[in-house]
């Protein structure tokens, strides 16, 4: 009884190692499309600092329009690491809470992350960015590896206030007070 056993074993053991063979030879399935742009290899950033001027570059909104750095004259750009999780979404609540408080005083609301602007188009009343490739976010924050809770505003086309590492619920109130 116990060599049938054994023999079972062996047999089972086999397959095993059929299959496992089998799977390997196998070409990989397709990757899952992904909903935000792949890290950037981690690379040191020039930061900018308060007085510099936004590079000129144009980034898509969620509706897939265009909007040109240059032609941002007053304006918060707060930036999130992704869309529709708890800390962002808390954020750009504060965002849209404020809003009215923003363009009283005629400055544009941004949301900017690495979300396609596909992830963002149900997101927020007011125009929210997409930076796949940090072209942005790596100036502001001094980092393309990852995107930080921040927020910065912009009067007259020149960083007025820079504020990386943020909590949500205060990053609104405290950009205010630059204005």
């Amino acid at each position: 009884m116990s060599t049938r056993r054994t023999s079972q074993r062996l047999a089972e053991r086999g397959e095993q190692r059929e299959q496992r063979e089998q799977r390997d030879a196998e070409p990989a399935p397709a990757a899952k499309k992904q909903r935000t742009a792949p890290k950037a290899p981690a690379e040191p950033s020039k930061a900018l600092a308060v007085g510099d001027a936004l590079p000129e570059l144009t980034l898509l909104d969620q509706h897939g329009k265009e909007v040109h750095l240059k032609d941002v004259k007053r304006a918060v750009i707060f930036t999130y690491p992704r869309a529709n999780t708890p800390g962002c979404t808390r954020q750009a609540q504060c965002y849209r809470d404020d809003y009215a408080k923003w363009t009283d005083k005629d400055y544009q609301v941004f949301g900017l992350s690495t979300d396609a602007p596909s992830a963002q188009l149900k997101w927020a009343e007011y125009t929210l960015l997409s930076d796949p490739k940090r072209e942005l976010i790596g100036p502001l924050t001094g980092t393309t590896s990852s995107t930080r809770r921040s927020h910065f505003v912009i009067t007259d086309g020149r960083l007025v206030q820079v504020s990386v590492g943020v909590k949500p619920v205060e990053s609104s109130e405290n950009a205010l007070t630059a204005t």
